[in-house]
């Protein structure tokens, strides 16, 4: 692994994915957070210093450094022959983590309010949007919350009362458990 904090090194690999901006702040919000993570992420580049993986940082790693005047160093990797077939295969091959998996990740961390969710999840069979609305009765709950360890099952009797009953409307209506239909029983249990 080497490192330089010349970060105009680094060129663009001409078909790569384009650079979501918001993936960036992300990136950005998080490596301020803890800049040695960094260390353990480096970015590969080709023997022309293309970047293959790792855009996204480093263009987090930019505009951190553009607002300080300490500059983060880059950590990298050269793979010569690392083409876009590379990229391609690298980012084709990730696979993000699903509500099932954050969930479990906070339930391994002892946190009560996502094993709730699990077992709601698993005695009701809704899905995630729906159940994430029907947990959140008094504090609505983002997918962002959610992923950040922030669910808070404010009033679970209340909300196994209203998943209860969307099972009642489910034996006069098959699609009951569709996210329009839930969600306006929601609403409509709530007024």
């Amino acid at each position: 692994i080497e490192t330089t904090t010349n970060i105009n090194l680094f060129k663009t690999l001409k078909g790569n994915r384009d650079v979501r901006k918001s993936h960036v702040r992300k990136l950005k919000e998080f490596i301020q957070k803890d800049p040695t993570a960094l260390r353990y992420n480096p970015l590969l580049v080709n023997d022309k210093l293309q970047v293959i993986d790792g855009q996204h940082r480093l263009e987090a790693v930019k505009l951190i450094n553009d607002e300080y005047t300490v500059q983060l160093p880059i950590y990298y990797i050269v793979k010569p022959d690392a083409k876009l077939k590379t990229a391609v295969a690298i980012n084709s091959s990730a696979k993000p983590w699903t509500p099932t998996d954050y969930a479990q990740s906070y339930v391994d961390q002892g946190n009560s309010h996502y094993y709730e969710y699990q077992e709601l999840k698993k005695t009701y069979k809704l899905n995630h949007d729906v159940l994430l609305q029907y947990m959140g009765l008094n504090t609505p709950v983002t997918t962002e919350d959610f992923r950040e360890g922030l669910l808070v099952a404010d009033d679970l009797s209340t909300t196994k009362d209203l998943c209860n009953k969307l099972l009642e409307v489910g034996q006069y209506y098959s699609e009951f458990r569709r996210r329009p239909f839930a969600l306006a029983f929601k609403s409509l249990y709530q007024n």
